[in-house]
C-alpha cells in the first residue's frame, strides 16, 4: 500500500482527490492539507509518505517552496504537482527542481491514476504542454549564454512583474539575498534598474 498525501488550498479539491483514490486499493491517502506549515507537520511525523500530490499555488504561498523543502528534506518522497494552469516560469522552475510529475487538474482521472502509478515506479511524467514549455525555454535560454541560468531566471521574473518578496518565495530564498542577486545582476548586463533589465531580456530573448 502507498501512501499519499494531498497538499491544496482548495477543500473541493482535496475532497474530491481523496474519493476517487479511496476507491483504489494499492492507494492510501493519509493527510490532506491546505498549507505547506501543515505538510511540514505531516512530513516530519510520518516519514513513509510515498507520494505527495502538490499544488503550485496554494493561498499567499508557492509550491515551488514547498517543493524545494521537500527535495532538500524529504528526497525519496515522490512529488506530483497538480496545477489549474500552466506558469510558464513554474512549470520550468519546477522541472529544474526535478520534480516527478507535472499534470493539469483537468486530466482525465484515469490517466491520473496511471501517472502515479509510473512516478511511484521511478517515472517521471509530465502534460506536453509542460514539455512544449521546457524545450521552448532550453531554445530561449541559449540567448543568454553568458548568464547564469539563476540570473536568467530572475530576468523572467522580472519580465512577469514579480515584486523581490514574491521572487523570494518562488525562489525560496530571502529578500535580501534577491536584492544583492539583483544589483549583481544590473551590474553583469550593464543596466541600472529593473525595467532596463527588462528591456534587455526582451531584446535579446528572440535572438
Amino acid at each position: 500500500m502507498k501512501k499519499l498525501m494531498i497538499v491544496d488550498d482548495h477543500r473541493i479539491v482535496r475532497t474530491g482527490l481523496e474519493s476517487l483514490i479511496s476507491d483504489v486499493d494499492h492507494l492510501d491517502v493519509v493527510a490532506s492539507v491546505g498549507t505547506l506549515d501543515d505538510m511540514y507537520t505531516v512530513m516530519k511525523s510520518n516519514r513513509t509518505i510515498d507520494l505527495i500530490i502538490l499544488d503550485l499555488k496554494l493561498d499567499h504561498e508557492s509550491g515551488i517552496t514547498g517543493l524545494i523543502q521537500l527535495k532538500k528534506t524529504w528526497p525519496k518522497t515522490k512529488v506530483l504537482i497538480l496545477s489549474g494552469f500552466i506558469d510558464h516560469h513554474l512549470a520550468n522552475e519546477a522541472m529544474r527542481l526535478d520534480v516527478d510529475g507535472y499534470l493539469l487538474k483537468s486530466t482525465n482521472f484515469n490517466y491520473l491514476l496511471q501517472a502515479i502509478d509510473r512516478i511511484l515506479k521511478g517515472d517521471h511524467v509530465y502534460d506536453d504542454q509542460v514539455t512544449l514549455l521546457k524545450n521552448d525555454d532550453n531554445h530561449k535560454i541559449s540567448a543568454f549564454s553568458n548568464l547564469s541560468h539563476r540570473k536568467v531566471e530572475l530576468l523572467k521574473l522580472l519580465c512577469l512583474g514579480k515584486t523581490n518578496k514574491e521572487i523570494a518565495s518562488i525562489l525560496g530564498l530571502t529578500e535580501k539575498t534577491i536584492r544583492n542577486y539583483l544589483s549583481i545582476l544590473y551590474k553583469r548586463i550593464n543596466v541600472s534598474n529593473r525595467s532596463e533589465a527588462v528591456s534587455y531580456y526582451m531584446r535579446r530573448r528572440d535572438v
